[in-house]
């Protein structure tokens, strides 16, 4: 949550004359809102692909973390974080990130194995061992 309160202050701002900082201003409230899940998102504006964001709250005593839905991770499935790209951007993804998803989305929600980056026009490969989309031409 601290970290939420910290982007506050862009809400509305261009980041890198290409990302458009939208911060919920119903963020604070912590109770589950269907119409308020998403805290903050940015958003491409070349493309319109956006990022959610999404503050967790820490607790402690069971070891899990949760957001505003009634989500609920345990520390091994966020932490550690793992450094990746997206689209040459530098970025952290959790732990267990495809564990994650296949819980929310289902198996059929991973099937695409490939990726063309539309910036470098180069394709991208889903590499099963080490979890991560490769460039093809490496």
């Amino acid at each position: 949550m601290m970290d939420l309160k910290k982007l506050w202050k862009y809400n509305g701002t261009i980041y890198d004359k290409n990302f458009l900082i939208d911060v919920n201003p119903n963020s604070i409230n912590r109770v589950n809102d269907p119409l308020n899940i998403i805290d903050a998102r940015v958003i491409d504006i070349r493309s319109g692909l956006y990022l959610d964001l999404t503050a967790l709250a820490d607790h402690e005593l069971n070891q899990v973390v949760s957001c505003k839905t009634p989500h609920k991770y345990a520390y091994d499935d966020i932490f550690p974080l793992h450094q990746t790209s997206l689209n040459g951007v530098e970025v952290w993804r959790p732990n267990l990130a495809i564990s994650i998803l296949v819980e929310e989305y289902k198996e059929t929600s991973l099937v695409r194995k490939t990726h063309i980056d539309f910036d470098d026009f180069r394709t991208y490969i889903w590499n099963e061992k080490e979890e991560f989309f490769e460039n093809s031409q490496n």
